[in-house]
């Protein structure tokens, strides 16, 4: 029997996102040349990032009113006995420790920076996003099924993106075989390039939880992939390779996994051999078919210098930061602008960025949340072997991982910062996988192999 979906939820929180994300229909039109968004730095009109607009404003708070509302249908449905759906969170035994005390002490260190921030205004109206968005992850782990969750996941991103894509069509600005082209009628590629990843990871997952739906989600798996091509986002493309990488060491055979060890092996050999006459043809393919003036390797496009600026003033701040997401008020960006010559709306490494706002205390907690939540997932795919939700928690926190080496994705109100949440709330929430007996390792070892 086919389960029932939660669409008006589905409706509500795709509409909340749209107006609480980084969306603008004229994007690319209202893009300004680097002198004028640099004029802007200086005069202070960044400031509207930390204000943001009234639609995302109540957007966000939209999305605490959701939560409650989802939280109150739950619990209703407790009261009454309505039996849980295949797939629903099963919160039992006081959850995962490990993960829920780092959890708390990064929300509650994020909520403290206020007292130490150099605006305390603007801080304070983020960590209250923070919090919304936060539960509305908290409700929507308890209350939908998996498979919910990753239905919505593709069928918004995914939304998004073709959207994005008509756009550019409709308006003659879609050109893929340029040099300079990257998909970004909604927003910036990068941010698309997240949305691509959130529907390739959530669509395989999908494909193993909903085997007679395989083939809508191989065809959304493919559409996310050749979408990615067009944000020409190296970065999203390199961790989601390391990701489906990682989490296939947990489904392939051993003799397999053997194998493949040995034909990357194989190739390390060649490439140390034959490395001088491989370095053009590499270096061309990391540009990813962007033009080379705007897109060096070397450079990482700029972010090397842009990350060597930025750690100066870490050093002055290196224990506790500026203020969760504090940092880049007018004043830091307009310096930073003038000392590389263009604006920077954020650090391009979710590492640094941490560090800017919360300091190393906020950066130990934050990899303490993610390795606790990645440990349990670990925990609970040894225990029972084929667990789709726990490969899926391995490989969104491997991607999440690899990927914020070169982009800040959490915590932010977009789709992939959203997911990473409740999969988090979900490994918090559910019952610590017990010990195993050995006959049971033995038996599960006989699977995997």
């Amino acid at each position: 029997m086919a389960m029932r979906r939660p669409w008006l939820a589905f409706l509500l929180l795709f509409g909340l996102f749209c107006a609480a994300g980084p969306y603008d229909w004229n994007n690319r039109v209202n893009k300004e040349s680097e002198a004028g968004n640099l004029k802007a730095a200086l005069s202070g009109t960044t400031a509207g990032l930390e204000e943001g607009s009234s639609s995302r404003r109540f957007a966000v708070i939209g999305l605490a009113v959701f939560a409650l509302a989802v939280t109150v249908r739950r619990r209703w449905k407790e009261r009454k006995g309505v039996p849980m759906e295949p797939g629903a969170l099963v919160v039992g035994g006081g959850g995962d420790r490990s993960i829920i005390v780092p959890l708390v002490a990064f929300v509650t260190f994020a909520a403290a920076s206020t007292l130490w921030a150099d605006d305390p205004g603007i801080v304070a109206r983020r960590v209250v996003v923070l919090l919304c968005v936060a539960y509305a992850a908290w409700a929507v782990a308890r209350a939908w099924t998996l498979s919910d969750l990753l239905s919505f996941s593709v069928l918004a991103c995914l939304t998004t993106l073709l959207v994005s894509l008509g756009l550019e069509i409709m308006r003659g600005q879609f050109h893929p075989f340029d040099g300079g082209y990257r998909l970004s009628g909604l927003t910036h590629p990068n941010n698309h390039a997240q949305e691509c990843a959130v529907v390739i990871i959530a669509s395989l997952a999908a494909m193993r939880l909903v085997p007679e739906r395989r083939r809508f989600y191989v065809l959304t798996a493919i559409a996310g992939a050749g979408l990615m091509v067009l944000t020409r986002s190296r970065t999203a493309v390199l961790a989601v390779i390391v990701a489906l990488g990682f989490g296939a060491l947990y489904i392939m055979p051993k003799r397999r996994v053997l194998g493949v060890g040995l034909v990357m092996a194989a190739v390390l050999i060649a490439v140390g051999v034959f490395g001088a006459d491989l370095v053009d043809s590499a270096k061309h393919a990391l540009l990813f078919g962007r033009q080379e003036s705007t897109a060096d390797v070397g450079s990482l496009t700029g972010r090397t210098e842009l990350w060597s600026e930025l750690m100066t003033y870490v050093g002055a701040r290196p224990i506790v930061g500026y203020g969760f997401d504090g940092f880049w008020g007018p004043s830091h960006t307009a310096s930073v602008a003038l000392s590389l010559g263009w604006v920077v709306p954020h650090a391009h490494n979710g590492y640094i960025e941490m560090l800017l706002d919360l300091g190393v205390v906020g950066l130990v907690l934050f990899l303490a949340v993610l390795f606790a939540g990645l440990s349990h997932a670990h925990r609970r795919f040894r225990e029972s072997p084929g667990d789709t939700e726990a490969l899926l928690a391995v490989t969104l926190l491997v991607w999440l991982l690899v990927a914020m080496m070169a982009e800040k994705i959490v915590p932010q109100s977009g789709y992939a910062s959203f997911l990473v949440m409740v999969v988090l709330a979900r490994e918090a929430m559910a019952s610590p996988v017990p010990v195993a007996s050995p006959t049971v390792r033995a038996y599960a070892r006989t699977v995997s192999a």
